[in-house]
Formats: structure tokens, C-alpha cells, sequence
């Protein structure tokens, strides 16, 4: 139908067109396609992925060191002796003494039951029956004894000895 020469030109020509309609649509494409990318993106907002979420660790445990107890130191009241005792009736010697005649009692207290070295004379209050306490005792075991004076400046022997643990 055609001949070989018009189809040539035919080809030719279509070619150009063709090249000329590329040209075309790469610089429409290419304008095109970045406002229809911002038309995308415009209208297009992806969803977030969700994340993990953070897991919280705690800082690694440090072992609290031991709290020793210190060894507690007794209340003042805890380091006194308390002592009572009643008036004798009667001396060393058997003879009657009365309140009257008693001056005071000696006692005398220590750690060494052997050497009491520590005395403390306590006033006769007349009533038949006396006391001290005895405070700022060190720990151990102390000793104590009761020697009764008379107004004549004449004491007993001490009496049985007693002890208190502090």
C-alpha cells in the first residue's frame, strides 16, 4: 500500500515526533512529578510505625553492707547499785543499840572483794531501816559491805558481802 520510500519518511518523521513527545514528557514528568510528589506528600501522611516500648531496667543492685550493731551502753540508770538494809538491834557483842546511838553506816564497794577500796557514808535517818545508791559503776562485777557506826565512833564488823553484775 505504501511504498518503501514513503515508509521510510513515515518512520522518520514519527521518530522526531516521538523524541520531540519524550523531551516533552521528561520535563513535564519531571515538573509534573515533583508537585505531584508534593501533592503526595501533602495529602499523604504516613502512620507511624509503632516502637517498642522502652522497658525500664533499674540500675544493678549494689549489696548494702552489713550494719553491725555496736554493742549498746547501758543507760545510767542500768549502771547504779541500789542498797537498802535495816538497822541492827544489837552490837558485836550482844548489847542492845539504839536508834539514837547509831551515827551512820559505812559501805564500802569494789570490783576486788578483796580490797574495797571505795567507801560511802550515808547519814542514820532515824526511821530503823536506810539506803544509797551507788551510780557510775563501771562494767564487771562489784562488792559491797554495810559497817554500822555508832555515835561513840565505834563501827561494826562489815557485813556479809553482796555483789551486783553492771
Amino acid at each position: 500500500m505504501f511504498s518503501s520510500s514513503y515508509k521510510i519518511l513515515l518512520i522518520v518523521i514519527l521518530s522526531f515526533v516521538l523524541v520531540a513527545c519524550k523531551d516533552d514528557d521528561d520535563s513535564s514528568s519531571s515538573s509534573s512529578s515533583s508537585s505531584s510528589s508534593s501533592q503526595v506528600s501533602e495529602i499523604y501522611e504516613p502512620t507511624p510505625t509503632p516502637t517498642k516500648p522502652e522497658i525500664y531496667e533499674p540500675p544493678p543492685i549494689i549489696p548494702i553492707p552489713e550494719i553491725i550493731e555496736p554493742v549498746p551502753i547501758p543507760p545510767i540508770k542500768d549502771r547504779i547499785a541500789s542498797l537498802t538494809w535495816d538497822a541492827p538491834f544489837t552490837r558485836t557483842n550482844g548489847d542492845s543499840i539504839s536508834m539514837g546511838e547509831i551515827k551512820g553506816y559505812i559501805v564500802s564497794y569494789s570490783q576486788d572483794i578483796e580490797d574495797m577500796d571505795k567507801k560511802v557514808f550515808v547519814s542514820n535517818d532515824g526511821l530503823g531501816s536506810s539506803g544509797v545508791v551507788i551510780d557510775g559503776l563501771a562494767d564487771g562485777v562489784w562488792y559491797f559491805t554495810v559497817q554500822t557506826e555508832d555515835t561513840a565512833g565505834l563501827v561494826s564488823v562489815p557485813s556479809d558481802t553482796v555483789n551486783k553484775v553492771i
